[in-house]
């Protein structure tokens, strides 16, 4: 099925077409990805500029292209495109062509129910669980991955097709309008802010400057859309404020019919709730909040419970977010990412587990700016409280945690080190049979690198 053809992109972008005629099927930013029918959009990021592999998307089957003007570059790029018969256009913001034909491409759907989803933490276990409970009901299309980003986005919003009924999108941000810019794209009928948290302060400078990027997910509404807001978090006021729609407040006791939660460990929950056991498939609290959370959405958009609580149990936690492996060690791996908040409730969720022994490995929060130090320094108090054995903090920035944990009479071991493989070693030579284990750091550190030399020395089961 065609997505695009040159006689439209020319419509949408107000460009000539210095190419052949064509159309496309797929939309890829990356040339390594081009495949046959693709449109390739040439971005300029901060190492490369996507035009200079202009010739290899044509060469991977590209049929169309969109790349930055240069009038230095116009001839080149008009010969390759003569050359593959492939249509090309020249614009000046490709990254901006690229949202504007997600939008069009979105606006095809005018019964599609969007739901956007952003928030420092939570995200994407959101749109998974939300995701696996409304395709229980009708076609769902979701966020691809961790596509969530000005450019990320778009490429989601182009797998939806005229099958769907729903579309759970989620949005991230970490410089000032993207927000606003995503927005803009998807227009979603339901908003979602899971919560105001610190994670890319360095780059916003402040809660308060995160919260107003936050709330202009609801920036588009024009009074007939929803946004759900979390009912306890510090900015909740803020957020409700002046919205053009309906604002709803949860929390996990505020859904109808809520009886009670049983806390199975690493294991997950079980939710009792309108007569229904639900069964939570991830580790602590804050995934029971994003559970709970799904589950209102849900509600709201009219389903079962019944169908709610199969969706649900259905669901399980993405690679490096929340996942459990076993064998001579229990390993927690919550690497995908972190942030102060997210670095708590990963803390947080072990604290009450009983093993002969606890670790944790934690690599450095980044994009802090100057409230690294800080920030830092305040996991202390959530490591105290968990009854952890030994601590292995990896990156310059954890000097600040070690230095503090000394600081508060933490009596257990602390190694720090800005060597990966010295600490890998180092934890390698100390775990014991039987000890519980969390990974948990900034996607900078790539800590997944951890599960190959735990699985050689058989910490771990393979596979």
């Amino acid at each position: 099925m065609s997505l695009f053809n040159s006689e439209m992109l020319a419509n949408i972008l107000g460009k000539a077409n210095s190419g052949a005629v064509n159309e496309a099927i797929n939309v890829s930013i990356d040339s390594r990805l081009v495949s046959r029918g693709s449109l390739f959009v040439a971005l300029k990021g901060e190492h490369n500029d996507g035009s200079a592999f202009l010739e290899e998307a044509f060469k991977n089957g590209a049929t169309m292209a969109i790349t930055s003007y240069d009038s230095g570059l116009a001839g080149r790029q008009k010969e390759l495109a003569g050359r593959y018969s492939a249509a090309l256009f020249l614009v000046d913001n490709p990254l901006y062509a690229l949202q504007q034909l997600a939008g069009y491409h979105i606006k095809r759907f005018p019964k599609l129910i969007k739901i956007g989803i952003t928030g420092s933490n939570g995200k994407t276990t959101v749109k998974e669980m939300l995701a696996g409970i409304l395709r229980r009901a009708a076609p769902t299309a979701a966020t691809i991955g961790n596509l969530n980003s000005d450019c990320g986005l778009p490429l989601s919003c182009f797998a939806i097709n005229s099958e769907h009924k729903y579309a759970v999108l989620e949005m991230g941000m970490n410089r000032k309008d993207e927000m606003s810019e995503l927005a803009g794209i998807v227009k979603p009928n339901y908003a979602i802010i899971t919560n105001i948290g610190n994670a890319h302060i360095g780059m916003l400078g402040s809660r308060e400057a995160i919260a107003h990027e936050k709330k202009a997910i609801a920036s588009h509404f024009n009074g007939s859309q929803t946004l759900f807001l979390p009912q306890h978090d510090s900015f909740a006021a803020f957020l409700a404020q002046n919205i053009a729609g309906r604002v709803i407040f949860y929390a996990p006791t505020l859904l109808k019919k809520f009886e009670r939660v049983e806390d199975l460990g690493l294991d997950g929950y079980k939710l009792y709730v309108g007569g229904e056991t639900i069964r939570i498939h991830f580790a602590g609290k804050h995934n029971l909040h994003n559970a709970c959370l799904a589950i209102y959405v849900a509600l709201e958009l009219g389903l079962k419970l019944k169908d709610i609580k199969e969706g649900l149990e259905k669901v399980r936690p993405l690679d490096g977010r929340s996942q459990v492996s076993a064998g001579r060690i229990t390993l927690l791996k919550d690497y995908y990412n972190a942030s102060p908040e997210s670095m708590k409730a990963a803390i947080g969720s072990i604290t009450a587990l009983k093993y002969a022994r606890k670790l944790v490995f934690l690599a450095e929060m980044r994009e802090l700016g100057d409230n690294s130090a800080d920030l830092h320094k305040e996991l202390a108090s959530s490591l105290l409280k968990a009854g952890i054995d030994e601590i292995y903090l990896l990156g310059p920035n954890m000097a600040y945690l070690a230095a503090e944990l000394k600081e508060l009479k933490f009596f257990g071991a602390i190694h720090h080190s800005t060597s990966f493989n010295s600490l890998k070693e180092l934890l390698l030579t100390n775990l014991k049979d039987g000890d519980l284990l969390l990974l948990k750091g900034s996607r900078y550190y790539q800590l997944e690198r951890l599960i190959e030399p735990l699985t050689q020395q058989g910490f771990l089961r393979a596979g």
